[in-house]
């Protein structure tokens, strides 16, 4: 069963013109996917922090060495980062407040740390790292460097 993850960020609420087009786009979505389901997440309400030392120094510390407090710092990006690895497909509901993202929609483009080398969210959608060094070189190529 096919499963879309849409992501609204705008503090909006139902004024949100961005949240408006991610839930036409959800149902346009179901339409085409029947049995689908759609997993939403508004970034407004889930208590997303500034990356901060704590987070980093949490996220450099092996598991076994991570006090329940460096445990609870990480959560909720690991929860994000594996609904984005097993859905399907996903959308994001993303404003634009004085030419910039809003800070929800920055806090989710955090660093994964470590232990999740193998992920990265990039423009296009996240997707696995085989590697690094050719993924490197592609952005460079494409910036012209």
């Amino acid at each position: 069963m096919p499963t879309l993850l849409k992501f609204d960020s705008s503090p909006m609420g139902d004024r949100s013109i961005s949240r408006k087009l991610t839930t036409q786009f959800a149902a346009t979505w179901l339409e085409t996917h029947p049995g689908g389901t759609v997993i939403t997440q508004d970034l407004t309400t889930l208590g997303l922090r500034p990356v901060d030392g704590s987070w980093v120094a949490a996220a450099y510390t092996p598991d076994v060495d991570r006090t329940s407090e460096q445990r609870k710092l990480l959560s909720l990006s690991e929860r994000l980062i594996t609904e984005l690895q097993q859905t399907d497909e996903y959308v994001f509901g993303v404003p634009m407040h004085k030419l910039q993202y809003s800070f929800h929609a920055q806090a989710l483009d955090r660093p994964s740390g470590p232990r999740r080398q193998d992920f990265c969210l990039y423009a296009l959608g996240p997707r696995r790292v085989v590697d690094r060094q050719k993924s490197d070189a592609a952005r460079g190529e494409r910036r012209g460097l």
